[in-house]
């Protein structure tokens, strides 16, 4: 694995337990990507769709 990377987004939507994070993908600027995110590994309680959270890709 390389270097992990922190990486801005934006809830896209939350199902469950699990939080859908759109990000810019750092190989391609022109593309964005979908990241699946445990909810218990973002440190805010309050999410709603549209808030700006940072995600670490490892």
């Amino acid at each position: 694995m390389g270097n992990p990377r922190r990486v801005g987004g934006v809830v896209d939507r939350i199902e469950g337990d699990i939080v859908v994070v759109v990000i810019r993908d750092p190989d391609d600027p022109e593309m964005t990507r979908e990241v699946y995110v445990p909810r218990a590994r973002i440190k805010r309680v309050d999410l709603q769709e549209g808030d700006r959270v940072t995600v670490i890709l490892g």
